[in-house]
């Protein structure tokens, strides 16, 4: 007949064991967190660069009713805490004056564009009438 300490079968870990899991389950849970965080600030981000580029399509349907695009200029957009700024620059293309309109939208307080375009508009030429210049003929 078997004693009773031999019939015995061995339950549970011993407390070397449990502090091992706790901790592999605690860096996890860890990780986990830092991930869930980053995700959210992914997605805060890509929110206000959403809202950013609708505030500049609704900046320029604005100016082109008006008219056209402010150039070199600066102002406020309906977010307070946002600016919009334009800067130009001219180039010649043939007989043609292209000025490249580069407009941003940003953070006011650190400046980190949130939205940006560039244009590209045709000026006319003095001495130059659609597409001619002074005294040539039209085809």
């Amino acid at each position: 007949m078997m004693s009773r300490e031999s019939s015995k079968v061995r339950r549970g870990g011993s407390l070397i064991e449990v502090m091992a899991a706790v901790a592999l389950l605690g860096g996890i849970f860890a990780s986990s967190l830092r991930a869930t965080a980053g995700m959210v600030r992914q997605h805060r981000a890509s929110i206000e660069k959403t809202q950013a580029v609708e505030e500049l399509e609704q900046l320029l349907t604005q100016w082109t009713l008006a008219g056209g695009v402010p150039l070199d200029a600066e102002g406020e957009t309906t977010k307070p805490a946002w600016r919009w700024r334009s800067e130009s620059t001219r180039d010649l293309l043939g007989d043609f004056v292209i000025r490249r309109v580069s407009i941003a939208i940003f953070a006011s307080e650190d400046q980190i564009v949130l939205a940006s375009c560039e244009l590209l508009v045709a000026e006319e030429q003095p001495g130059i009438e659609n597409g001619t210049r002074d005294g040539d003929q039209a085809p």
